[in-house]
């Protein structure tokens, strides 16, 4: 009985661990690691290094209870230090490559460029931010088509 506790325990730590991996001693959830680098990419392009070695940003997969929140950057009140991206994941096992991009880099762009909600919207109603709340106020519309002035704007905030 003892061994097969301890195998189950040894079993369990490593499916959590197998999910979740340290990128330059960042904790960040395997799925996520694509996206990262993609900001990255998309950063440099634009002038802007993004240096996860020095941001420090966690990502994390996991159920968030609130309805309708796709993700959220979470910061230590009182020093800023410590930030984390949870995504949910139900949606993000559903999403495409696009939506897991878009939700992704909005996240991103709170917690590395510290930027707020841009509820923005052109003559068509569309937003015009990946920083849409997405509380109905524009009409989220992140395609391939608008991808790179979306993604252009969100770094030239």
């Amino acid at each position: 009985m003892i061994l097969r506790i301890i195998f189950s325990c040894f079993f369990f730590s490593l499916l959590v661990s197998s999910c979740t991996t340290k990128v330059d001693g960042v904790p960040i959830n395997e799925e996520l690691i694509p996206y990262y680098e993609l900001f990255k990419e998309e950063a440099a392009l634009r002038g802007v290094i993004f240096d996860n070695s020095v941001a420090q940003i966690e990502g994390y997969l996991q159920n968030i209870p609130d309805s309708g929140v796709l993700g959220a950057c979470k910061r230590n009140a009182e020093n800023e230090d410590n930030p984390q991206i949870f995504l949910d994941k139900p949606y993000w096992r559903t999403a495409t490559n696009l939506e897991r991009e878009y939700v992704m880099f909005h996240e991103l762009g709170h917690c590395f460029l510290k930027l707020g909600h841009d509820d923005s919207k052109d003559n068509k109603g569309d937003c015009v931010s990946i920083m849409a709340s997405g509380i109905g106020n524009c009409n989220s519309n992140y395609n391939q088509f608008n991808r790179d002035s979306l993604i252009t704007e969100l770094f030239t905030k």
